[in-house]
């Protein structure tokens, strides 16, 4: 599975789910924030995960601050820290006390590497800066478009996001079915929704 691996305009979007101290991390992302995507595929697949922003957190390993989030779709959820910067966006693995740069704002041919949680290289690089992308949830302007590749599993795959908000869409190359992840919406849970992962277990 690719990394888990959202029309308005950007303004009014940040305006709706960021605060203006946050507004010039790569992905400002705050308490109560959801962000739900469709998974689709050419054999007929359809369903929907979620990301719900949680609370932040000091890590003891290393001093650094991150967001809690956690990814669900009603089946299970998982914990999802991370920590952005102006230009760079980071997932802590906790059990290594590792960072992985997940994007970053830079150049196109901007290249760099990771490994994943089963210890494999991803390969990404930066494909375009300016892009246009239409989504379920809206229409933005100014994405990012990384091109990622897995050689231990043959995997090829594209992520777009928009710098200041959140991630768009993954398309995936590698096989069929095809998998394609689109931001379908995007909202603030209210201030009595204090359990997250219930939100996630019902959802």
């Amino acid at each position: 599975m690719k990394r888990i691996a959202f029309a308005a305009a950007l303004a009014t979007q940040a305006a709706l789910l960021s605060s203006p101290s946050l507004a010039d991390d790569l992905m400002p992302l705050e308490r109560g924030q959801v962000f739900t995507f469709q998974r689709t595929d050419d054999d007929g697949l359809n369903e929907r995960f979620h990301y719900v922003a949680a609370r932040e957190f000091v890590e003891p390993c290393n001093g650094k601050t991150y967001r809690l989030g956690f990814v669900g779709n009603g089946q299970g959820i998982e914990p999802f820290p991370l920590r952005s910067t102006t230009t760079k966006l980071y997932a802590l693995q906790s059990d290594s006390c590792t960072e992985r740069l997940l994007w970053q704002d830079a150049r196109v041919g901007t290249s760099w590497s990771y490994d994943d949680e089963d210890g494999q290289p991803i390969y990404v690089t930066i494909e375009a800066v300016d892009e246009t992308v239409t989504v379920p949830a809206g229409t933005f302007h100014g994405a990012i478009k990384f091109r990622l590749t897995k050689p231990a599993w043959g995997s090829d795959w594209a992520e777009w996001i928009q710098p200041g908000f959140f991630m768009l869409k993954m398309e995936d190359y590698s096989e069929p079915p095809y998998v394609v992840e689109e931001l379908a919406e995007f909202r603030r849970l209210g201030r009595g929704a204090d359990s997250f992962e219930a939100f996630l277990e019902t959802k």
